[in-house]
């Protein structure tokens, strides 16, 4: 009996080991909590929509909320749930890049959990609506350039003013772009900005040089329509994240019915190193993953993988 025991310890044992492991890998990762860490970027896998952030220590700066349209009502809460999973208790600004549902489904919802101080809109601001009445809110003058956290946050798209000016009726054509500097990194947040607020931008046409950008976040989900192709020819980088995934399996309810990335931008980016946030039936660095960028006090940078997506919410 005592080795019947003693072999079912050696056997069990091993097995707890081994599911606890994948458990923290999966859940509770550690090195969200490195002190080491002076800032890092996340990019939440919800389909195609788009949620992303800046963290520092508990801190945080949101750039859009929102997740793919699905068939679950709550949806919007897996990327709240998220954010206390990596430690943030105070968010200080929620920027929103433009006025389609899946950059901002989930706004409410952080209203109920977090007391969020600061606001800023895109530049038609005619849809104040989408925030609660009564609420607490600083809105932001639409400005050039932001500084939250330590963050450089440059508005590029302030320099397409005169494009503005026109009625447009895709909100896309009103999406923002931000180079946002975090530390001696510079993160490109291209939104779903479309090539034609572009063309005439008069930053980007007094560029001489190109300049180099440590993150591409490819525009408008890795579509072909987007503005990824136009500011390719003005910026640098070695790194792409698509918030995006095709219209296949369990994604189908995150998808919108949208097959991203498009033929074209996979094209583009075929010699880059591209992280796909969902699913696609070509090869990619990595898919079906959120992500981390983080950026530590030595100056040393890493972008992590973690197996958090909103199919398996």
């Amino acid at each position: 009996m005592k080795k019947i025991l003693k072999i079912l310890t050696i056997l069990i044992i091993p097995l707890m080991m081994f599911i606890t492991i994948i458990e923290l890998n999966r859940d509770s990762i550690s090195y969200y909590t490195n002190k080491n860490k002076l800032y890092s970027f996340f990019v939440f896998s919800v389909g195609n929509g788009l949620f992303t952030l800046i963290k520092q220590d508990d801190k945080s700066i949101i750039f859009d909320c929102g997740v793919g349209i699905g068939s679950n009502d709550n949806r919007n809460e897996f990327p709240v749930n998220q954010l206390s999973q990596i430690g943030i208790k105070t968010i200080e600004t929620v920027f929103i890049s433009h006025y389609h549902y899946d950059h901002y489904s989930s706004l409410l919802s952080l209203l109920k959990k977090y007391n969020i101080k600061n606001i800023g809109l895109p530049v038609n601001r005619k849809y104040k609506d989408i925030l609660p009445k009564n609420n607490h809110l600083n809105l932001l003058d639409y400005q050039e350039n932001y500084s939250f956290m330590g963050l450089k946050i440059f508005n590029l798209t302030y320099y397409s003013k005169d494009f503005f000016q026109i009625k447009h009726t895709d909100q896309n054509d009103y999406s923002a772009v931000f180079l946002v500097t975090m530390g001696n990194q510079k993160i490109l947040m291209t939104f779903d900005s479309l090539d034609e607020e572009l063309r005439n931008n008069y930053y980007l046409n007094s560029m001489k040089n190109k300049m180099h950008v440590d993150i591409f976040m490819a525009a408008h989900h890795g579509s072909d329509n987007s503005s990824s192709e136009l500011l390719s020819k003005h910026f640098n980088y070695s790194t792409v994240i698509i918030s995006g995934t095709n219209n296949y399996g369990k994604w189908k309810k995150y998808s919108g019915h949208h097959y991203f990335p498009g033929e074209r931008s996979y094209e583009l980016f075929k010699n880059k190193n591209v992280y796909l946030t969902g699913d696609d039936n070509r090869e990619y660095t990595k898919k079906n993953y959120s992500y981390e960028f983080s950026l530590f006090n030595n100056g040393a940078t890493k972008l992590y993988s973690y197996n958090n997506k909103i199919i398996d919410y």
